[in-house]
């Protein structure tokens, strides 16, 4: 049992690093690919919903308040009415006859 050295208690300096454990030893490559193989990948999901609207055009006129309120009608039943279906349908087919023509 006398074989186990004692503790040091005095700190060290102020600005001094304490004398290197093995595992911080090996320079900057060696502690670069265990920082490396110990932490883990960072990944990213993008819904579906984000990828439909990257593939927005960037300088579109999309007025996103107006987006929000007519979200928030459907969601409480209120925005379906026969006049604004047909509003709708009208413009999707003007837009759809203009990417046709390009």
């Amino acid at each position: 049992m006398n074989d186990i050295p004692p503790i040091k208690a005095a700190a060290s300096p102020v600005g001094m690093r304490p004398p290197a454990v093995p595992e911080e030893t090996g320079g900057d490559e060696a502690r670069q690919a265990r920082t490396t193989a110990s932490a883990p990948a960072d990944s990213v999901d993008i819904s579906e919903m984000g990828q439909l609207l990257s593939t927005l055009d960037v300088g579109s006129d999309i007025r996103v308040d107006k987006v929000a309120e007519i979200r928030e009608a459907i969601a409480n039943g209120t925005y379906v009415t026969e006049a604004k279906i047909n509003y709708t349908v009208s413009r999707l087919m003007e837009e759809l006859k203009a990417t046709e023509e390009t």
